[in-house]
């Protein structure tokens, strides 16, 4: 056996041999499982437009952040007032010395004492008007300064939005009571024969509060929201976040996963190019396994073939379509005729079972004479020494 190949060998010859595959076009939905025999490209901009990534108000950025002038003006100008203090030519320091007054008492009152707020520590608030989704991108329906648009997660961002305002932020610390939406009281023995309009009574008539839609509660009226200091973040995908126009989405040779069929169907893509998977046939050049009664003569091939049957059990479970042969013909002329015929409707065919010594066997004898083996010897148990 030293000449003969290991078994991870012999798996790489196999998986080196393949055979050309055809490319067929299916929709996302039947294509899963399959490798892409074409790159997919994106048809325009990806998403076509923004949507938000949380529930919450789509505002403009300057009803929300505080200005620059606001934010650090005050600090600006006592930067300034102390450059230019210790600038001051040397005589003038020396006259403001000496006319300088006598320290004053520390205040009293706490109200003296504490020092004036900046804009830093109070970011401030703004009012804004609540206005209801228009469901539109025209430029009249723009969202404008000093307005606030509700949009649920997933939904489209008004034009002229910049950012998201979440709710989360808006409602902090609000716990809304679960209702009790149990199934009523199984009914005691003997009740179980009760007629249908006492089911449906028992049925509630009226659904829960919806109190956990705030998108449907913020769209009329005004709220008042607290203004940072740093622009806070978008909480959207812009139009063209995910992919530009002509731009490659998935690359040839992908496995197509639910996540990627996912992705297809949700972009729009009619039909992708993939290379079909082969078919498999699987005959068997074993023996059935020896049952209660004994067969006649004219019927000593009936049964089921174990081997068979899990080599396509194997094969399906690599989702490969598998193709059951039953049992092959034991003589060799038959065999030979059988193959020919196989390898016309399949792509691999798999020859199981059989009497064999070593790498010689009828299939090995059968492959030898049509063509060339190209692998020949090992011994993966329980398969014994298969060739290919």
């Amino acid at each position: 056996m030293a000449d003969h190949p290991k078994l991870k060998e012999a798996q790489a010859r196999i998986m080196e041999m393949g055979y050309p595959p055809d490319v067929i076009a299916l929709p996302p939905a039947r294509a899963l499982g399959h490798r892409l025999a074409k790159a997919v490209a994106a048809k325009g901009n990806l998403p076509a437009r923004p949507f938000a990534l949380v529930d919450g108000l789509a505002v403009l950025a300057r009803d929300s952040v505080l200005a620059q002038s606001e934010s650090g003006g005050a600090s600006l100008r006592a930067c300034h007032d102390s450059q230019a203090g210790t600038l001051a030519p040397p005589e003038q320091q020396e006259s403001a010395a000496e006319e300088e007054p006598p320290a004053q008492e520390e205040p009293s009152t706490e109200e003296e004492a504490a020092p004036e707020a900046s804009p830093q520590d109070d970011p401030g608030t703004v009012l804004l008007d609540l206005r209801a989704d228009p469901h539109s991108n025209k430029k009249e329906d723009a969202l404008l300064s000093g307005q606030a648009i509700a949009v649920p997660v997933g939904g489209e961002v008004p034009r002229g939005a910049e950012h998201i305002h979440p709710f989360s932020e808006i409602v902090a610390g609000l716990q809304a009571d679960l209702p009790d939406l149990s199934p009523p009281e199984k009914p005691a023995q003997g009740d179980e024969k009760r007629n249908e309009a006492e089911e449906k009574e028992e049925l509630p008539k009226a659904g829960p509060p919806r109190e956990w839609d705030l998108v449907g509660q913020h769209t009329s009226g005004t709220i008042e929201l607290e203004r940072s200091a740093e622009r806070p973040a978008d909480n959207m995908v812009g139009s063209g976040g995910w992919a530009r126009n002509h731009e490659e989405l998935l690359p040839e040779q992908t496995l197509l996963r639910p996540g990627e069929v996912a992705l297809l169907d949700a972009l729009g893509i009619e039909s992708v190019e993939v290379y079909r998977r082969p078919v498999a046939g699987i005959a068997s050049l074993g023996l059935p396994l020896p049952q209660e009664q004994k067969t006649t003569a004219g019927n000593n091939r009936a049964g089921v073939c174990p081997l068979a049957t899990l080599a396509a059990l194997i094969t399906r479970s690599a989702r490969v379509t598998a193709l059951p042969l039953g049992f092959a013909p034991t003589s060799f002329r038959d065999l030979a005729s059988a193959v020919e015929r196989w390898l016309d409707q399949v792509d691999i065919l798999l020859l199981v079972g059989g009497s064999h010594h070593g790498p010689r066997g009828l299939g090995n004898d059968l492959i030898a004479s049509l063509g060339k083996p190209a692998l020949t010897g090992p011994d993966p148990t329980p398969g014994g020494a298969p060739s290919a």
